[in-house]
């Protein structure tokens, strides 16, 4: 009768496969997914600085390379824009891990206003 461990040793092959086959599917889709939230206007970014900073060390960190336009729902999501050339590489300079378009990171997205309801005279 075999062992687990000689019945493992049996199904090394197959089951190396398998996972080689469902890692590769697990990373197209994050690839996937990276790509479709990448910036695709060059002046406005919601930039991921390291979780662990204190706010005010990314909210600083943010503003020296451009101009704040919204603090993400965790406060290390900074969405910054820039009339000047070069955005990306002074948020990577200043300590930013990732970059994305603030459009498709629903937590950044410009809310709408809520149409009032008209009153009769």
């Amino acid at each position: 009768m075999p062992t687990s461990a000689s019945q493992a040793a049996q199904m090394g092959p197959k089951a190396g496969g398998v996972l080689a086959i469902g890692a590769a599917i697990a990373v197209s889709l994050l690839m996937a997914l990276a790509m479709s939230t990448l910036p695709t206007a060059s002046d406005r970014y919601l930039a991921v600085f390291p979780p662990w900073w204190p706010p005010g060390r990314t909210l600083d960190a943010a503003a020296r390379a451009g101009d704040l336009a919204a603090v993400g729902a965790a406060p290390f999501l900074v969405v910054l824009q820039s009339g000047r050339p070069g955005l990306a590489a002074r948020l990577h300079d200043a300590g930013a891990w990732l970059l994305l378009d603030p459009s498709l990171a629903g937590i950044c997205a410009t809310p709408q206003p809520n149409p009032s309801p008209r009153q009769s005279p």
